[in-house]
């Protein structure tokens, strides 16, 4: 095992660049312990290695300072060689002067690879510094979600000596999984399954980690992973193309125009990376749009694991919409405690929203930009998988300090030329502080939407955050209540708007056919009131929205009350008002008013 070294002026420049940022963070008060100096071509692996001292900490992850890399293996000869590379094509690197098989640890720390076909299972970090070998045989390793275990195959060259084993990530308790065929294993990434190819036949199969739940998913495949959310197998047809399938081998398609094998899907599942039968690696979009990156690659895996956010304190990336905290919202409705200033009860949302986030946080992730997703449900019962995500383009305006002018000035806020939106430094005082995006809503359809951070560095790669503490999900409703007074009646004779009633009486009773219907079922209240004189009035009826689990209150679309209370014969207005739960974060949107006109006397 060895790292390619290369003496020449670029690396000399290199180190003189390392120098120089080994400085600067001393000078903005980051304690690193020790700086070591890239030894690599191109780009220094500045992301894992100049911070190795205080990874452990807590304070930072690696990948977070270096998310989106593909690790492949560079020769099929024997022997081989592990490498990494953008997804662009840029920054080669050579990890591993051998090697087959590589897989990334789903933290990204890590790497697991295999020597030739059945010669060992090794570990080494994710920037190809100590490699240790684990066993003395086995082949195309894949980790366990919780990087506590590791699967591998085994049994040479022959397909009908080939099996699926399983061990610690230390090498330790090692066991057969299954006495069935088995050949490149891939975990799921919850956990509870793991994704084998038979050896000498076209087919797909899963197992559960202990060994239990083994069946056949697919005759027609070969070469298969999980999506990155796993909901999907990604796979090479009997047509050499890349297809995804159901989870049950059926909905079957392709998403790639060239032969190949090997598909990884990134962690946005967007894009799909795969070994061309040509030779080296090919990214295709799930339409078949592709790219080539190399011209010599094999057995490519991309990170897709969830890295946790790395600071102490877990925090969420969104921290509330207007004046409802992150927390107070559940399932898309907000509650929050009668005592707070504005105390709401199962709130949709609506209107123009100011969603906030954790800036601070995201600036020790070393996020520098983002992009905020969204998807609507497909029901309030089905959430939207990986693929419905769209980028939510838009624009706003709001107040920055201008020292120069000693007063908050008006800045217009909106997507960088590339299509991000950048965090401000923290010197800047905006007086909306930590606004991630004022979302529109008015031009979307209600329903529930779920929102999450797309986060990237300067250089625009990757920061993946934790779903956890990366997720809003908010109804939205922007539907005004139907309401009516359809009828007034007098003892059983319909009366007109405007006339003149004679009563026997001041408890002389009328009845009011009314309607107050809210169709997303969102009502808050309704109330029927009977105004007179110097702004006097009296109740007629009222009803409330009294929480159920369901969240759902439409009203009534008919009903007829009955009053007869009457203060004084005078001229009334008969107003019927509606509010529904709806709120932007400040307060409620939608009221509406319905009124008729009646003389009372008594005769």
């Amino acid at each position: 095992m060895k790292r390619t070294t290369i003496f020449n002026f670029g690396l000399a420049i290199q180190a003189f660049l390392g120098t120089l940022f080994a400085l600067s963070i001393v000078f903005w008060g980051i304690a690193i312990a020790q700086t070591i100096i890239p030894v690599t071509p191109v780009l220094p692996v500045s992301s894992a290695s100049s911070v190795s001292s205080v990874i452990g900490s807590g304070l930072f992850s690696p990948i977070s300072l270096e998310r989106n890399r593909i690790v492949y293996q560079e020769y099929e000869a024997e022997g081989g060689g592990i490498w990494s590379i953008k997804p662009d094509g840029t920054d080669p690197r050579e990890l591993a002067d051998h090697g087959w098989f590589p897989s990334f640890s789903p933290g990204g720390r890590k790497i697991a690879f295999s020597d030739w076909y059945d010669d060992g299972i090794w570990v080494m970090n994710a920037d190809g510094s100590n490699p240790r070998k684990l066993t003395n045989f086995g082949t195309a390793p894949t980790w366990s979600p919780d990087e506590s275990q590791i699967a591998f195959a085994t049994g040479g060259r022959y397909c009908t000596n080939q099996r699926l084993w399983i061990m610690n990530a230390d090498g330790t308790g090692l066991q057969k999984l299954s006495d069935k065929p088995g050949h490149k294993p891939h975990w799921s990434p919850n956990g509870s399954k793991i994704l084998y190819n038979h050896p000498c036949r076209s087919e797909v199969w899963v197992i559960d980690p202990d060994g239990s739940n083994e069946k056949c998913i697919s005759t027609r495949a070969m070469h298969a992973s999980w999506s990155s959310n796993g909901d999907k197998i990604i796979y090479t047809s009997t047509d050499w193309r890349i297809w995804i399938m159901d989870l049950n081998g059926l909905n079957c398609r392709p998403v790639s125009q060239s032969k190949g094998l090997h598909g990884r899907m990134n962690g946005d599942g967007d894009r799909i990376v795969f070994e061309s039968v040509d030779g080296g690696l090919i990214i295709t979009t799930l339409s078949g749009v592709e790219n080539r990156i190399t011209t010599w690659g094999y057995a490519p895996d991309w990170l897709i694991g969830k890295v946790e956010l790395p600071y102490p304190e877990k925090k969420p990336v969104f921290t509330g919409v207007g004046l409802i905290p992150w927390s107070e919202i559940a399932d898309g409705y907000a509650t929050t405690d009668p005592a707070y200033r504005f105390s709401v009860v199962d709130a949709p949302f609506g209107g123009i929203l100011d969603i906030f986030g954790n800036f601070d946080h995201l600036r020790t992730a070393q996020v520098a930009k983002y992009k905020v997703l969204y998807a609507k449900w497909t029901n309030e019962s089905t959430p939207p998988s990986t693929s419905d995500f769209q980028e939510l383009s838009q624009a706003w305006s709001n107040y920055k300090w201008d020292p120069l002018k000693g007063k908050y000035v008006l800045y217009p806020v909106g997507l960088d030329n590339r299509g991000y939106y950048i965090i401000p430094p923290e010197t800047e005082d905006w007086y909306l502080d930590d606004l991630l995006i004022q979302w529109d809503t008015r031009s979307f359809a209600d329903g529930k939407y779920t929102l999450k951070l797309k986060a990237c560095q300067a250089s625009e790669g990757n920061v993946e955050l934790d779903s956890k503490f990366n997720t809003l999900v908010l109804m939205i409703d922007n539907t005004q209540p139907d309401i009516a007074i359809s009828n007034i009646y007098h003892n059983g004779a319909e009366v007109d708007s405007c006339s003149i009633v004679e009563m026997s009486s001041l408890s002389d009773p009328l009845s009011f056919k009314i309607k107050a219907w809210d169709n997303e079922l969102h009502l808050r209240q309704y109330s029927l009131t009977a105004h007179y004189g110097d702004n006097s009035s009296v109740q007629i009826f009222q009803e409330k929205y009294v929480p159920v689990a369901s969240n759902k209150w439409g009203g009534v679309g008919s009903r007829t009350v009955s009053f007869d209370k009457w203060p004084i014969s005078c001229a009334y207005q008969i107003r019927l008002s509606a509010t529904t739960r709806t709120i932007d974060g400040y307060k409620y949107l939608h009221r509406k008013e319905y009124s008729k006109h009646l003389t009372l006397t008594v005769r």
